[in-house]
């Protein structure tokens, strides 16, 4: 077990969710995984991979920690709309292409008020989405174009 994977015993990311998308799911669990951003930081990933976890994502946390994330992965480019249903707190959302270079960066989504959850993101292809605490993008001075180093544990979504 990689050393990085040991630390995982602290509580993990919160984050809310992808809009659900129709797609047959798949028991793969989810997985875990660490994010290097260009400053040097490590951010310990909790990945969701199925609908349902993409769904669930970050809804009813009440803390997102400053070397925390939740990684949403999908198995193609799509443009990806993603809400803040059910958080409680802002989040910054940063699309990433195949290769993890940033395609998008939403700072401080707020959390959706009682009569309104519109969806958040850009009308561009994206392949997966990394969801930090809010302010944290801007903190780290994360721009498009910048790469994100990304290493997870755990089923694919293209593997059952």
């Amino acid at each position: 077990m990689p050393g990085w994977l040991a630390t995982l015993g602290v509580p993990l990311v919160l984050a809310c969710g992808a809009a659900p998308a129709p797609s047959p799911a798949r028991a793969a669990g989810p997985g875990f995984g660490q994010a290097t951003l260009p400053s040097g930081r490590v951010l310990v990933l909790e990945v969701q991979r199925t609908p349902e976890e993409r769904a669930r994502g970050y809804m009813g946390r009440a803390h997102v920690g400053d070397d925390e994330g939740m990684l949403f992965v999908h198995p193609q480019a799509a443009v990806r709309k993603f809400w803040m249903k059910n958080c409680l707190v802002s989040l910054d959302l940063i699309w990433m292409d195949a290769d993890h270079r940033i395609v998008h960066i939403e700072h401080e989504a707020p959390p959706c008020g009682p009569d309104e959850c519109p969806g958040i993101g850009p009308d561009r292809l994206a392949n997966d989405v990394l969801e930090i605490r809010g302010g944290l993008a801007r903190l780290e001075g994360l721009n498009i174009g910048d790469r994100i180093l990304i290493r997870t544990v755990g089923p694919t979504p293209d593997q059952p």
